[in-house]
């Protein structure tokens, strides 16, 4: 029984104070400031060695399969039914051990009375000024629904509001390992979040600190701010320190900026056995008037976490602004030969204070390792009894000590939704998992990609089918009867509400990271295989080894020229007295088609083009560039209608072999909406459109497709690789007309102008570049058939690609 005392208090327990009210021992603003970041770094030996000693440690963890090892860490972990009871008998919201974490802190910190909060609540005039706080690096949200049930729980009548930062799940530049892509919590309150001026949210980027500053400028002072940030570390775990060290002091330098005068900061931090932490701490310890730290019952007792609590700001106005002025020089920067600080410049009372807190989580640490390694090897009957009564006994007094209990639905943040109900799995392959022990998957990060296509069920994600007539691959042409059996997404047959509807900006990112409408493990597949193959001039030509399956015709279309004819006539069932109209750069590849297989007239077609081909039309009309079709708007509209009354057809390719600069991606995406809205504005009732576009893989292609899906009664989509281009053909069906479409229309116009008007930086790239013009809520809503399409085609089309370019290798 006493021991089973001594382990419930020691799991509450873990905590040590760096300064206290009385300390004065600190001067750093009064010092040079211009010796910041210009001491080499430095090491101290009492460090150095801690460090390697828990290194050691953890080495002794290499040969174990990670599942496994984290199987018996989860079992060993004595605070591991906290969550569990939480749930069974509290019922929080987005309930995960970092709600826990931060509820225990609020508690053992006595956070409320740091913040006057039963003053703020019991004072008539201060209670109608809202608590403001800010969260960094906090997805997907549980320090938020952690602390409103606090707040509910014992200040039901303060009124809070909130304002998050984390990386953006939505952002397709991010890159999918460090992103959390949980969405529940962001989905239903985006308006809380902030992802900066290039809406990655990432916090390293120092103009997202100064769009979000610009952002709170409005708002009561924040008293409150966390900061959750971290990198998973699991295959460089002796580099943890070196690797979070630039978020901590992004995350740190925000708070200073944005936090009122004696306000409250949380930081996550991990080991501080190097100078960018101690100098991190040192600094912290300078601003704030108590700094302590602790480690939460339901933090794994075998890593690295730490919480940093400090209290008590000096306000923004105490630092010089030269100092501060001078923090920020390497703001976001990583250079590990330069130091905060020079050494001299911390008294060496405070790095034995350091030292010695240094000293008492890694001893607590190196303890936990050791006892999960011992039981690993000896996990007998008596020891599984124990583990099983200190787990109960723990999880209830984390209820009791923390007065935990439930609140009414309403008071939640998001009363009308259950966050917590579970999210959609990765039909292909699960995201970010890990297999094997440390050294066997150091010994795997340089497979290459075309080994990982075993990974993947491709015959699921193609769909392929052996049958007897199925003997050859389509090659040339989509042949007429694959034609009819496409997959069509309908139109709900719902009038749209678009005056609510936001448009979301940022910068278009370099590359395709990540992406929401596919699965992410196969995306970063595809794009390795992309580069390398770009790299060797490797193309895709045929796909011979396949010869023996028939691919679903769902998404598959060799080439977008050559079956436009066949398109045309078995998709539209249009006749020959049909009228067209071609928006394209390359008319010799589909006009002979209309004219000569569809059975036209030259009459019967107008083109828009750039090409200086001779056409088989005697009437076009030339333009320069893509460009001109968006500033001639108005002359296209004239010319098709100078003739034709209504248009039965159009058929748009414009599509670029590559995007690389975002100037570039700008002029394409407007030449998107210009082709779309000359259709809508040309197409007769129940017309149809054949636009032809790149990869589905962005919030603003798939704002496209879910107008057109908007537009015309059915949209299905086909996907092409050929030796010079990657495209989908977008073919749509049964255009609704402008007077059911009115509203939409006029969004989709709306946004084209603003697209226009844009303003651009010095080098010619927009200020701010069009990501998104549908609520997200709506692309990713993951029971819409437009999701499960999209999601579907995508994969498909990616798995393929993949296994034809493994093909080739």
């Amino acid at each position: 029984m006493a021991k089973s005392h001594t382990v419930i208090g020691n799991c509450f327990t873990k905590e040590f104070t760096l300064k206290s009210n009385h300390d004065n021992l600190y001067n750093l603003l009064t010092l040079d400031c211009d010796k910041i970041f210009t001491a080499a770094s430095w090491s101290l030996d009492q460090f150095s060695k801690l460090e390697k000693e828990l290194n050691e440690i953890k080495s002794r963890l290499n040969d174990y399969d990670i599942k496994v090892w984290q199987q018996h860490t989860s079992y060993t972990n004595l605070a591991h039914d906290i969550v569990f009871q939480l749930k069974q008998q509290c019922y929080p919201e987005l309930c995960t051990q970092a709600w826990a974490k931060f509820y225990e802190i609020l508690h053992r910190c006595n956070i409320d009375q740091r913040l006057n909060l039963q003053q703020w609540s019991d004072d008539l005039d201060l209670s109608q000024i809202p608590l403001s706080s800010l969260h960094l690096c906090e997805g997907p949200g549980a320090f938020m629904t952690s602390f409103n049930h606090y707040l509910k729980s014992h200040y039901p009548h303060l009124p809070w509001q909130w304002l998050a930062m984390t990386l953006n799940p939505y952002y397709e530049g991010n890159k999918d390992g460090s992103t959390i892509t949980d969405n529940r919590l962001i989905s239903k309150t985006l308006s809380h979040w902030n992802f900066g001026r290039d809406n990655s949210g990432n916090i390293l980027h120092r103009h997202n600190m100064t769009f979000l500053v610009e952002s709170l400028s409005q708002w009561p002072s924040i008293r409150l701010v966390t900061a959750d940030g971290s990198i998973d570390c699991s295959d460089r775990p002796g580099q943890q320190e070196a690797i979070v060290s630039p978020i901590l002091y992004c995350e740190t330098l925000t708070a200073l900026r944005i936090l009122t005068k004696d306000g409250v900061y949380v930081l996550k931090m991990f080991t501080s056995f190097q100078h960018r932490s101690i100098c991190l701490i040192y600094l912290l310890l300078n601003v704030f008037q108590e700094v302590k730290a602790i480690k939460p019952s339901c933090s794994k007792s075998g890593n690295s976490e730490v919480y940093i609590i400090c209290i008590g700001y000096i306000g923004f106005n105490a630092i010089p602004k030269q100092f501060w002025d001078n923090l920020c020089a390497n703001y976001g920067l990583e250079d590990r030969c330069i130091s905060l600080f020079p050494l001299d410049y911390i008294p060496v009372p405070i790095i034995d204070k350091i030292y010695t807190f240094c000293q008492y989580f890694s001893t607590l640490q190196i303890d936990a390792i050791q006892r999960n390694i011992r039981l690993f090897d000896t996990l007998n009957k008596s020891n599984r009894k124990f583990i099983s009564k200190a787990k109960k006994a723990i999880a209830k007094e984390y209820i009791t000590r923390y007065q935990v209990y439930e609140i009414q639905p309403e008071k939640k943040i998001v009363s009308s939704v259950d966050v917590n109900l579970s999210r959609r799995d990765d039909k292909f392959k699960s995201i970010g998992s890990k297999a094997g022990s440390f050294n066997q998957r150091v010994g795997q990060t340089k497979r290459k990609w075309s080994e990982s296509v075993n990974d993947y069920n491709i015959p699921e994600l193609l769909k392929i089918e052996t049958a007897p007539c199925s003997s050859r691959f389509p090659r040339n042409r989509i042949f007429r009867e694959e034609i009819c059996n496409l997959q069509w997404l309908h139109c709900n047959d719902t009038l749209i509400e678009t005056e609510n509807w936001t448009r979301t900006y940022g910068f278009y990112p370099a590359e395709i990271c990540n992406s929401c409408f596919a699965s992410n493990e196969l995306l970063l597949d595809v794009m390795s295989a992309r580069q390398e193959q770009s790299r060797h001039k490797q193309e895709i030509k045929t796909i011979d080894n396949y010869q023996n399956h028939s691919l679903s015709p769902t998404f598959y279309s060799n080439s977008c020229y050559k079956s436009i004819a066949d398109i045309l006539l078995s998709v539209t069932k249009t006749g020959n007295q049909s009228k067209y109209v071609v928006l394209s750069g390359k008319v010799q590849h589909i006009l002979s088609n209309i004219c000569n297989q569809s059975g036209v007239s030259d009459d019967q077609v107008k083109v828009i083009t750039t090409s200086n081909e001779s056409t088989p039309c005697s009437t076009y009309f030339a333009i320069s560039s893509t460009s001109e079709l968006i500033s001639s708007f108005d002359s296209c509209e004239r010319y098709i209608q100078e003739t034709f009354k209504a248009v039965d057809i159009v058929f748009a390719d414009f599509h670029p072999e590559s995007i690389k600069e975002r100037a570039s991606q700008t002029s394409h995406n407007k030449l998107i909406l210009s082709e779309v809205l000359l259709a809508c504005k040309v197409l007769a009732m129940n017309g149809h459109l054949i636009l032809t576009v790149g990869d589905l893989l962005s919030r603003f292609q798939c704002s496209v497709v879910y107008m057109l899906h908007v537009f015309f009664n059915k949209v299905s989509i086909l996907h092409s690789i050929d030796d010079q281009i990657r495209c989908k053909t977008i073919i749509c069906c049964g255009y609704r007309g402008p007077d059911t479409l009115a509203q939409a229309i006029s969004h989709l116009q709306q946004t084209l102008s603003m697209v226009s008007i844009l303003r651009h930086d010095e080098d010619g790239t927009n200020e701010v570049d069009l990501l998104c013009f549908v609520p997200i809520s709506l692309l990713t809503d993951e029971g819409s058939e437009f999701y499960r399409y999209i999601y579907e085609i995508n994969n498909r089309s990616l798995g393929f690609e993949l296994a034809v370019r493994a093909n080739k290798e």
